[in-house]
């Protein structure tokens, strides 16, 4: 029932939320033909601590809604 689009954000070396949790919502999203973007982040934690990947999530969070507003 979900009708929004989503952009998942994962860092692959989180420690607090599964890695195979967002590729399981990912995969259920491609079957339903759900409106998703994804970004997985390598050898990253759930916290972002490495600052260039900070602005990498940013980055992706800012184009993501600037597409999504545009739409409407």
């Amino acid at each position: 029932q979900w009708t929004s689009p989503v952009l998942f954000i994962h860092g692959d070396d989180d420690g607090n939320v599964p890695f195979f949790e967002t590729v399981d919502l990912v995969r259920r999203f491609e079957q339903e033909g759900k409106s998703y973007e994804s970004l997985v982040i390598p050898d990253e934690t759930h916290h972002w601590m490495r600052y260039h990947n900070q602005l990498i999530v940013n980055k992706a969070v800012a184009e993501f809604l600037s597409r999504q507003l545009l739409k409407k």
